[in-house]
């Protein structure tokens, strides 16, 4: 089927996949059976991920799979802050140790944030939007939306001042992608 599809994408002229949903790394072997399938030398190939399973040996070898770029959720610079939300202690060690293997792999590292109304505003947030300018990543900002868990949750939702803040931290921050997919702009 995704073979069928990916080569479906590839006949109407689709020049990039996007791997994502749920943590893809906890079936590596059927990850790795999908990109094969998928012929990423006819793509730009790129998965999200919340960094915990992402070794410097799994990142060589998304590498080789011909993956391009791997987004790693970040969600504090405050490791008991990231944990906790995450549910999970060594989380953010491990999420911090996975951009650096995707960069030393050579694949593009992108820190993934997701961002609503109730952290736009934070030190924290521009805190790692500078630790990933250091660092010499792209920062990706994705804005939450009332979905799965935030279901029924539109408080989590930005509003127009909150939109006006994230125009500004992408003029100041240069790395923060230009994405369509994002709202507030």
């Amino acid at each position: 089927v995704v073979a069928d599809i990916s080569n479906q994408a590839d006949a109407l002229g689709v020049f990039e996949f996007d791997l994502q949903g749920g943590e893809l790394l906890l079936a590596a072997d059927k990850l790795f059976a999908v990109i094969k399938a998928i012929k990423p030398e006819r793509f730009y190939l790129y998965l999200t991920t919340n960094g915990y399973f992402l070794d410097e040996a799994m990142a060589k070898r998304l590498a080789e799979s011909g993956v391009s770029r791997v987004s790693v959720s970040i969600d504090s610079c405050d490791e008991k802050v990231h944990d906790d939300f995450r549910g999970c202690p060594g989380a953010h060690k491990r999420a911090i140790e996975a951009l650096k293997h995707v960069q030393n792999a050579g694949m593009s590292p992108y820190l993934n944030i997701t961002v609503g109304h109730y952290n736009v505003n934070s030190p924290d947030l521009e805190k790692l939007c500078q630790y990933s300018k250091d660092q010499g990543y792209t920062t990706l900002l994705n804005v939450a939306v009332p979905s799965g868990r935030w279901q029924n949750m539109s408080e989590v939702m930005v509003d127009s001042r909150d939109i006006a803040h994230l125009i500004e931290l992408r003029k100041k921050y240069k790395n923060i992608l230009r994405d369509i997919w994002n709202p507030f702009d």
